[in-house]
């Protein structure tokens, strides 16, 4: 890791950055739980609709039409699920602090503590992009998800109703 950027600054300006460096990675670890505990309630929602769906399939007498209906609406929801769920499955994280063991070769180098933690602003800055990419990657699968369940819904309402009106 480069710490030059970081060596020019003041010992109190490079504590102010790791600290903030500190704060941002907090803050995205928090963002990064609510947005899986958001994703699988979602995909919880939809798995029970889709069940639903699934069990009045199988209990129906109605044509194969409206069968094919009900059976399409609860996969299509099942396919949203399984994205929200997919935008939730764990990932390679970077969280804040070090281990003390970390710290050993530091100490057997003979750094010093400006040094040291010009290290450690250089190594939060990579952590954060990280973490970045990470969020980016999971909400766009799960801006998808949400897409194909208000898809799905907004089809078979249309399809329900077509069908409706046809059999007046």
């Amino acid at each position: 890791m480069d710490a030059s950027p970081f060596k020019s600054s003041s010992p109190e300006m490079l504590a102010e950055i790791i600290r903030q460096a500190e704060v941002r990675l907090t803050a995205q670890l928090t963002t990064g739980i609510a947005a899986d505990q958001r994703a699988m309630t979602f995909a919880g929602l939809l798995l029970a609709a889709a069940v639903v769906l699934f069990g009045a399939a199988l209990a129906t007498t109605l044509p194969s039409l409206r069968l094919g209906l009900i059976l399409s609406i609860g996969a299509g929801l099942t396919a949203a699920a399984s994205m929200a769920i997919w935008s939730a499955q764990p990932s390679d994280w970077d969280y804040v602090g070090n281990a003390p063991s970390q710290w050993l070769q530091d100490v057997a180098a003979g750094k010093s503590l400006h040094e040291a933690m010009a290290e450690t602003a250089s190594w939060y800055d990579e952590m954060i992009a990280g973490n970045e990419l990470v969020i980016a990657s999971a909400a766009a699968t799960m801006r998808r998800a949400v897409f194909i369940a208000v898809l799905t819904t907004a089809l078979g309402t249309i399809a329900a109703a077509t069908l409706a009106l046809l059999n007046r």
